[in-house]
């Protein structure tokens, strides 16, 4: 519109002011505007000229979104998990997926097919936002953002994979798109405040979120102490190590 012309274009102009001149400096340096230095770096294997199957691109996505967690009954209860390769392809230590372990609360994203489909959410599109939209227009709005927060995601992990195999910190990079596509989900089943059409799906639904929130922040913390994985307190600091496992002896 008219009047939303000048607050695009300063939202716009930072990145100009930033990403323009550092363009020029890839130039200068590797001949090209979109190469930042990423592929001369010292590790694992020549990123310049690897290349890696297509055929493993279905095992790492898997594994960046589905391995489940690798538990068991001593300390510290998660452990680094297996995979497995039919090819080549660089891996990392990992403890478990996306939405089986690092964030097993976000699996709400797969319930926003039905929470778009539903009429009785017009209230909540209407709520979030009604000084600017109507409910219809929301509606619309929300479900720009979720498609292409999925098709981010989906360009991420498939780059990320093909580029540099796998590793779970790798996670950040989509993990941060699914969260948001995930608190669009919550905000459609919020409570009565807000919705008026208030129901017992909607009551399941927000406890169900509270046990995975509450789970993840268990898994997490024990995860600190996986040995194996990068930064592993056992290796870093093993005086925090030993007494927090002595607490877990009687098992």
């Amino acid at each position: 519109s008219r009047r939303g012309f000048w607050p695009t274009v300063m939202v716009i102009l930072p990145f100009v002011l930033v990403f323009v001149p550092l363009m020029m400096y890839n130039v200068a340096r590797f001949g090209s505007p979109l190469n930042f230095g990423n592929k001369y770096q010292l590790t694992v294997f020549d990123a310049r000229v690897a290349r890696f199957p297509l055929a493993s691109l279905p095992e790492i996505v898997f594994y960046y979104l589905f391995q489940p967690a690798q538990i068991n009954a001593v300390f510290p209860f998660v452990n680094n998990t297996l995979q497995p390769l039919s090819l080549y392809t660089p891996l990392e230590p990992s403890e478990g997926g996306f939405f089986t372990f690092v964030a097993p609360f976000a699996l709400i994203i797969f319930l926003l097919p039905r929470l778009f489909s539903s009429h009785h959410n017009e209230e909540c599109y209407a709520a979030l936002n009604d000084a600017l939209y109507d409910a219809k227009t929301m509606k619309h709005v929300l479900q720009s953002i979720v498609w292409v927060i999925v098709v981010s995601s989906a360009i991420v992990i498939g780059v990320d994979s093909l580029l540099g195999g796998f590793s779970q910190r790798y996670i950040s990079d989509f993990g941060l798109l699914l969260i948001i596509a995930s608190v669009i989900a919550v905000f459609l089943c919020l409570p009565t405040h807000v919705c008026e059409d208030y129901s017992r799906i909607t009551y399941d639904i927000r406890s169900l979120l509270c046990v995975l929130l509450i789970g993840t922040f268990i898994l997490e913390f024990f995860e600190t102490f996986a040995v194996g994985r990068y930064g592993s307190v056992i290796g870093n600091a093993p005086w925090h190590y030993f007494p927090i496992q002595s607490w877990f002896l009687f098992l």
